[in-house]
């Protein structure tokens, strides 16, 4: 049996956690909204991953980095575990995303999610 894909997500939450923002990347991948998110690399940990991801896709230094939950997920055959993560900012941070990789980021209401997202709800979570 092959070795299980492990990604790391993270949801960033407004202060009062009714608002996530969501980040809309230049390379589709079937939805057009999505979370910071990344493949754990080898030797690496999920913590680790959603940590570089936050730095590289956000450009955010300074945040607290919570673990929610681990999922396992069956795909095409294959074994995928998801490590949910959780950071909260003020909503009028200043975001400076990378650029070849996201064309914009935005805050969304819990309750009104875009229709074309990542499948990962974080009401669910």
């Amino acid at each position: 049996m092959e070795k299980p894909i492990d990604s790391a997500i993270v949801f960033v939450y407004n202060k009062d956690q009714t608002k996530v923002l969501m980040l809309n990347r230049v390379k589709k991948v079937g939805f057009d909204w999505g979370y910071v998110s990344g493949k754990v690399k080898e030797g690496k940990t999920p913590k680790d991953c959603a940590t570089k991801e936050i730095i590289e896709e956000l450009r955010l230094k300074d945040f607290n980095l919570t673990q929610l939950k681990k999922i396992k997920h069956t795909k095409y055959g294959e074994i995928y575990f998801h490590h949910y993560f959780k950071i909260q900012i003020d909503e009028k941070t200043k975001i400076n995303f990378e650029p070849k990789k996201i064309q914009t980021v935005e805050w969304f209401d819990l309750h009104k999610l875009p229709a074309s997202r990542a499948l990962d709800n974080p009401k669910e979570i």
